[in-house]
């Protein structure tokens, strides 16, 4: 099957706290677009940098340290490496396409997230037809501004929020913490720097249910003056990656609306469980366009469908374009 996928530094501590509706002076969709235009690696205008960060996950049920590494030239010339224990990746971009070393399974997970969380933390803002952004407050110890973003139709159960969050500094255009799927996923940034007339995080971290999965540090970040083209050309063995047949395993995508499936009468009257794989088509804005075959329990594969098929996704780029993918979601049914 053929596809078209594809230093001014400030550190404060924040938790995972309950988020409530509350008024800001600030419309939530200025507050949302300023921090947009303020934080990340991927502005207009933007010099060629490099990046050098170390990170911890939990893999396997334990904790991991790494490696990551990143020369930008232009959104489709760059070189970008991970390396840790059991996995070592190196991709090539330029004029001839997309190029890879190493292992050559895409990114899963905190991996698969890191280009992103210092290129641009903060999802572009969705249009008003999609999503409606409303003030949240933040109940924690520190002071900050917040906006839900309510994607439509508003979820019928209120009680099981599932729309993400997003948490700015109060004194200046900075995102400080991403809540998603109702409180379980939380990121924060900490020590804010300044590069290029724009802030970084430099600490990065991921708790799931107030665990910590996630941890990255970065260690150094500087302006490309001089750059050696030698470097980013790939070796004579690298593999040149194309969009097509690409499937992609669901952890190399952020879902930002998750819709949690109904558990039917009978399976759970006959003791069904375990773990449903849906492969489903996203388009370059992030949404389920198609819903292809399901494996697992047979009672749980129709529900699992058509929950993932409400789910929305960070659209996936493919030398800096969002391109059409297909992917492989996993939805697990536990019966306790």
């Amino acid at each position: 099957m053929k596809k078209k996928l594809l230093l001014l530094s400030i550190l404060v501590l924040v938790s995972a706290a309950e988020v409530v509706d509350a008024d800001t002076a600030t419309p939530p969709d200025v507050l949302y677009a300023s921090v947009f235009r303020s934080q990340g690696l991927n502005f207009p205008q933007v010099k060629p940098w490099h990046v050098k960060a170390h990170y911890t996950l939990l893999k396997a049920g334990k904790m991991q340290n790494g490696t990551f590494e990143e020369w930008w030239i232009a959104p489709k010339t760059f070189k970008l490496s991970y390396t840790r224990k059991g996995f070592s990746q190196t991709d090539y971009a330029d004029a001839a396409g997309l190029f890879r070393m190493g292992e050559q399974e895409w990114p899963v997970g905190e991996e698969a997230w890191i280009h992103q969380e210092l290129t641009q933390a903060l999802p572009a803002m969705p249009n008003a037809k999609e999503a409606e952004l409303r003030p949240a407050a933040y109940s924690g110890s520190t002071n900050l501004r917040c906006v839900e973003v309510v994607y439509k139709p508003v979820a019928a159960d209120a009680a099981k929020p599932t729309d993400p969050v997003y948490c700015f500094d109060s004194g200046q255009p900075v995102l400080r913490l991403t809540a998603l799927h109702g409180m379980h996923n939380v990121t924060t940034y900490n020590r804010i720097a300044q590069f290029q007339g724009h802030y970084i995080a430099e600490e990065i971290q991921e708790t799931w249910n107030d665990r910590t999965v996630f941890q990255l540090t970065v260690d150094s970040m500087e302006t490309l003056r001089d750059v050696d083209p030698a470097m980013l050309v790939p070796p004579p063995s690298a593999t040149l990656l194309t969009r097509d047949k690409m499937i992609l395993p669901g952890g190399a995508l952020t879902v930002l609306k998750l819709s949690p499936p109904d558990y039917p009468s009978l399976a759970k009257q006959t003791r069904s469980d375990g773990k449903v794989d849906v492969l489903v088509t996203i388009d370059p804005l992030g949404h389920v366009v198609k819903v292809g075959p399901a494996t697992g329990p047979a009672l749980l594969r129709q529900p699992a469908s058509e929950a993932v098929s409400h789910w929305i996704f960070r659209p996936f780029l493919f030398c800096g374009e969002p391109v059409e993918v297909d992917a492989e979601v996993s939805v697990i049914f536990r019966l306790n």
